[in-house]
């Protein structure tokens, strides 16, 4: 107890700038100028601040927290610090331009770019996290690095809230290039050969030379909210990996994408072994793929496989929903693929379907675009259109979930069986004893019967016939998105107004309505307005 007072009654507050000197005492006012010679002065507990602006240095933070007192190195507030080797740093292959070597930091708000080694076919990375354990990075931008853009080789990480793209650039223009490298890589760790605990979340990952994200020879791996699209070869790729988790994320392959794909891949998710051995490197074991939006992208699962005799083991495949992309489970061409007690349920497939053998795959309640192989159907299948809304495009950093929502009358509504395993949809609502068939859980907003709008939104005339306006007051909010959903809840207009459009009306038109309830909802600045409107046609 004792030490732990000290330790935090001791806690201090440093600040790093790039007009600074490290002869100063690293306050504020006489900050620091480089960021390697301040970490090496933090204790736990401590926090850094860096101030915007270059550092074309190689930042290696050594020093370590504690569980109780991690040490916070930090962007100052509403200011971005750059890390920028000018295509020269770092100075050694595959070493990082920022590399977090010791435990318990928290490292926020940088961004990180330019990493290069004289031109070789190999290079440097963006982050590093390296042999450390419990510690986390968080909205980061990491671009133009020729090896990884985020390579994590260690246990108990977190990574969060980043963005990365334009990475791996040492594999273009090459078939098989020297190392191959990724967007985000969660690898193999170097005490035991196997990293553990890793999370990966709502992070955008998009125009890499390799894959997007890479989960590679790791156990208890959770990815989770990110975006992947338009990465060369597959956007999502689980590998030599048992206990993990893929859930609510997107991936795409988008309609305006001139980025280049290898060998013409468009592939979501894909599961394979490549290096596994059975023993210190077990197969893919006990992974599950839920609530995961695909557009334009396969998810193969065990399409191919490196190690013979490898395939789905354990693995629940659900509630998924893969729009223009096939699903694939096993391939002629390579190595013998053994699926064991897996299950492929209450997913959505419009695309082609590929299953050379079902055996150890239990197969119910999908929905198929057409009539899908004899080995792949299932109980309680579902043969037809889906209905999607397809709300918004799918242009290149456009496409989000609400493109996969349900129509009210959709064939899957209440086709799908329950599993406890997914007890939520893509969006975090709770699915109820007759759920959904994919990722989205159909709910209507019937319940929705007060005024929020407490006179400071006014609609008018209500009822009326498809045309009405709203009247806001003023100062209430900033730009706002505008939905309209009819009592089944499906939207059936959406609009992003700004805070200059609105003034003081704002004219709504409606085509192609029927006469009936609906609800309106405005959110801005955080703040959410419901109210009904009737329509009389």
């Amino acid at each position: 107890m004792l030490v732990c007072i000290i330790e935090i009654s001791n806690a201090s507050t440093y600040f790093v700038s790039h007009t600074g000197n490290n002869t100063n005492a690293g306050t504020i006012s006489n900050p620091w100028l480089t960021i390697n010679y301040a970490q090496n002065q933090l204790a736990p507990g401590d926090t850094l601040f860096v101030r915007g602006g270059l550092y074309n240095e190689t930042v290696f933070i050594g020093v370590s927290g504690t569980n109780s007192n991690p040490i916070n190195i930090l962007a100052y507030p509403n200011e971005i610090p750059i890390i920028d080797g000018q295509n020269t740093l770092p100075n050694q292959d595959w070493e990082g331009l920022l590399t977090l070597y010791g435990s318990y930091l928290k490292v926020s708000g940088f961004e990180i770019r330019n990493s290069n080694v004289n031109g070789t076919v190999q290079g440097g990375v963006g982050i590093h996290l390296d042999s450390g354990m419990h510690n986390k990075i968080s909205f980061m931008k990491v671009h133009h690095i020729r090896e990884q853009g985020i390579i994590v080789e260690a246990d108990n990480a977190i990574i969060e809230d980043c963005e990365v793209y334009d990475c791996a650039l040492s594999n273009i223009n090459l078939d098989m290039p020297v190392g191959w490298a990724n967007g985000i890589s969660v690898a193999k760790e170097q005490s035991n050969g196997i990293t553990d605990n890793v999370v990966v979340r709502r992070c955008e990952v998009y125009n890499n030379y390799g894959e997007g994200i890479n989960v590679f020879v790791v156990q208890n791996v959770t990815v989770e909210d990110c975006i992947c699209y338009d990465n060369w070869t597959m956007n999502l790729y689980l590998n030599d990996a048992t206990n993990c988790t893929l859930q609510r994320n997107i991936c795409y392959n988008s309609d305006n994408s001139t980025f280049p794909k290898r060998d013409g891949e468009f592939t979501g998710i894909t599961l394979a072994d490549e290096i596994s051995n059975g023993t210190t490197i077990p197969h893919s074991a006990n992974n599950k793929v839920i609530n995961n939006f695909l557009y334009n992208a396969n998810l193969d699962a065990f399409w191919w496989s490196l190690i013979p005799n490898t395939g789905l083991d354990n693995v629940l495949i659900a509630n998924n929903t893969v729009i223009n992309g096939n699903f694939h489970t096993g391939h002629f061409a390579f190595n013998s693929i053994i699926n064991v007690n897996s299950s492929i349920k209450n997913n959505i497939f419009t695309g082609n379907v590929l299953v050379p053998d079902n055996q150890g795959l239990n197969f119910s309640n999908n929905n198929w675009l057409t009539t899908p192989p004899t080995n792949a159907m299932g109980n309680g299948d579902v043969i037809g259109n889906p209905l999607i809304l397809s709300i918004g495009n799918a242009d290149a950093g456009q496409l989000a979930g609400d493109y996969f929502k349900l129509a009210n009358n959709s064939p899957c509504i209440q086709k799908a069986v329950v599993l406890t395993e997914v007890s939520q949809d893509f969006f975090e609502n709770n699915r109820d004893n007759l759920p959904d068939i994919g990722g989205h859980e159909f709910s209507t907003i019937l319940s929705i019967e007060k005024n929020d709008f407490n006179n400071e939104i006014k609609i008018f005339p209500n009822p009326n016939n498809g045309i009405f306006y709203i009247s806001l007051k003023k100062g209430l909010i900033d730009d706002a998105t505008i939905y309209i959903y009819n009592n089944f809840g499906s939207i059936v207009y959406m609009e992003a107004v700004k805070k200059q459009d609105i003034n003081d009306k704002k004219e709504i038109r409606l085509n192609n309505i029927t006469s009936g309830i609906y609800f309106i909802k405005i959110i801005s600045n955080n703040q959410t307005f419901i109210n009904k409107i009737i329509f009389i046609l």
